[in-house]
């Protein structure tokens, strides 16, 4: 990343203020993961993850608490790899859970 110092563009580190944003992203797609779902599945829909299938047996408070236990297990995990990586890999989880998210508003509209 450049910032302006004075005239002079310098390169800063981004590992810092990267890895907050990132995780950020992914902490909120994950909520609006569980929205779109609840939503979905109250419209008719049905859970195409079996694992959470599975779960949805126990009532959607089974479904709720695995969503955090793996957020928070993902975002725990992270914290052992340099910050670059862990920026990267968070970037990822962030950006499959928004397509999930996508997915799910494209099944609720139609």
């Amino acid at each position: 990343m450049l910032a302006m110092r004075g005239a002079v563009l310098r390169r800063t580190e981004t590992g810092a203020l990267t890895l907050p944003m990132v995780a950020l992203a992914f902490v909120a797609f994950s909520a609006l993961d569980c929205v779109t779902t609840t939503v979905g599945l109250m419209r008719g829909a049905r859970e195409m993850n079996p694992f959470q299938a599975a779960l949805m047996g126990h009532g959607l408070n089974a479904f709720y608490i695995t969503r955090v236990a793996v957020v928070t297990i993902v975002l725990v995990a992270l914290q052992f790899l340099p910050k670059r990586v862990s920026a990267w890999i968070c970037l990822g989880f962030a950006g499959l859970t928004a397509l999930v998210v996508l997915s799910n508003v494209e099944t609720i509209l139609h």
